[in-house]
Formats: structure tokens, sequence, C-alpha cells
């Protein structure tokens, strides 16, 4: 008999994909007849998933943080959308959310490199207000 390992982790095959009913935008992945997790339609789209397909515990890996980065991106934007927020403040609140310390690490970057979030500007503005 051979031995399984000699051919690599084993794969998993996509048995349905199903949109959820409560967020129309997502769907439910299931692999080998079971759920496996929720995914971001437009990235089930861009990984061109579909029946019948085998994925290795590396690429499920890599859509769950795709999907999490993804999710996190549109929360942090929310939040901002309201007010300007300190990295801490942000941290704080997208922990409360789930999300993984790096996924908060990576979307805090993101933020810093388009300027969306600056502690030294924040302390500024939050001090004037403040004066007044």
């Amino acid at each position: 008999m051979k031995d399984p390992t000699l051919f690599g982790p084993p794969k998993r095959k996509i048995t349905g994909i199903e949109r959820q009913k409560r967020n129309r935008d997502r769907f439910s992945v299931y692999l080998d007849g079971e759920f496996a997790f929720g995914l971001d339609g437009e990235l089930l789209f861009d990984y061109g998933l579909q029946d019948g397909q085998e994925l290795s515990e590396q690429q499920i890996l890599e859509l769950q943080r795709e999907d999490e980065r993804k999710r996190i991106k549109i929360q942090a934007f929310r939040y901002l959308a309201n007010r300007d927020h300190s990295e801490r403040e942000l941290t704080t609140k997208l922990r409360k959310k789930g999300f993984s310390s790096e996924a908060i690490e990576w979307v805090l970057d993101y933020l810093r490199r388009y300027n969306l979030v600056n502690d030294r500007a924040f302390a500024r503005v939050y001090a004037r207000e403040r004066l007044q």
C-alpha cells in the first residue's frame, strides 16, 4: 500500500456554493459535504471557485485570510466615515468585532499608507476641539 503523505496533503472538494440569506454579497462554501466558510462574492469570482474544484489547506487558508482582510477594511471604513479615530480606538473596536491581530495590523498599515489614520493629526484636531 502506498503512503498517502508522499503525494502531499489531501485536498478538499467543493461540494456546494450557496448565496447567504442574510447578506446577499456573501456565499457559503461547502467542502466534502460540510459548511467550511463564508466568502465575499467578489473573492468567489476572483478565484474562480466552482463545484467540484479541489482546494488544498493552503488555498483554503489564503481564501479565509483574503476574506477577513476585505471584511476588516469595510468595517474600518465604516468607523472612519463617522469620524476620525486613533489607531488605538480602531484596534479596540476591530478586536471587539472579532478580527485577528494579523488582520488588524494589516488594515492599520493600509490606512497609514493612504493617510486615512494618523494619530498625530487626530491628536491635534482632538485638542483643538476641546479648547473650543
